[in-house]
């Protein structure tokens, strides 16, 4: 119970819990599984895959026994009430196998599973990139996400991680590209905004995306313009020619919405006074 405690302790300081990031990834490697599960959900709540050293942090889970044990219940265990891990959880069990690398194959069927399951779709990105890291050949499931992205009839939400699967399974290949230049031109602003977005992760020029997010910023939903506010941020410098289309959002009804261009074009503005060249993100 104590321990629980200091879970939830945790968990609601947020980000304030960073700094306890080191240890608690150190606790994922000890021979104590019940520690490493309250370590992992810790881990889970508090994003600790977008702190700084992360990356680093991460090199010393490759093959790890016990880290391997608690990653993959993570994603299809249950937790201490006998309830399915939730999408936080299970997400993050996806991160952490990939992390482990090689040493994780035993994995291999539990990751085919969530790229099978629509209900599953947001996790499909990270279960791609657990595979690849793994080892896994990830390239079979290229045609059927293909198949989804071209589906007019599916959800548009399904739809747009299809895309962003597809850029993550299989970057170099020349059809993927004809398929998400098309679905940049789809009747769904979902789907354009994720097309673009997936585009630029496999370094698009900028001038073969920028169309495409420029008209998105004027979209009847603020869901689609945030999303394209947001992959403008990531183009960084490259994306200096919407500035004038992103400026007018500053005044927007929406707060959210006027954060968010404030953020890109803060973006722009340093990565040209830096002299940052393309600042591609990374797929998680």
């Amino acid at each position: 119970m104590e321990r629980w405690k200091a879970v939830g302790q945790l968990v609601q300081m947020g980000t304030n819990a960073w700094s306890a990031v080191p240890a608690l990834v150190e606790a994922l490697i000890r021979e104590n599984l019940p520690v490493g599960f309250a370590a992992a959900s810790v881990l889970a709540q508090i994003k600790a895959d977008d702190y700084s050293g992360w990356g680093d942090l991460a090199k010393g889970l490759k093959s790890q026994t016990n880290a391997f044990y608690v990653f993959r219940d993570l994603n299809k265990g249950f937790g201490r009430f006998g309830h399915r891990y939730d999408f936080i959880h299970r997400r993050f069990g996806l991160v952490g196998l990939a992390a482990v690398g090689p040493f994780a194959k035993p994995a291999i069927p539990d990751l085919v599973g969530v790229i099978q399951t629509k209900e599953d779709h947001e996790l499909w990105i990270p279960a791609v990139v657990a595979l690849n890291k793994i080892g896994a050949e990830a390239k079979q499931f290229v045609p059927a996400l293909k198949q989804v992205l071209q589906d007019a009839d599916e959800w548009p939400n399904i739809r747009a991680d299809a895309a962003y699967a597809l850029a993550a399974v299989k970057p170099e290949d020349s059809e993927t590209r004809t398929s998400l230049r098309h679905a940049c031109e789809d009747q769904r602003g979902h789907v354009r905004v994720a097309a673009a977005g997936a585009l630029w992760r496999l370094e698009a020029s900028p001038e073969s995306v920028l169309p495409t997010l420029t008209s998105l910023l004027n979209h009847k939903l603020v869901s689609i313009r945030l999303a394209a506010l947001n992959v403008l941020a990531e183009m960084s410098p490259s994306a200096q020619p919407s500035r004038e289309n992103i400026e007018p959002l500053l005044r927007a009804d929406d707060e959210t919405l006027r954060r968010a261009a404030a953020t890109a074009l803060e973006r722009i503005a340093n990565a040209r006074e830096n002299g940052s060249s393309n600042l591609l993100p990374k797929l998680k």
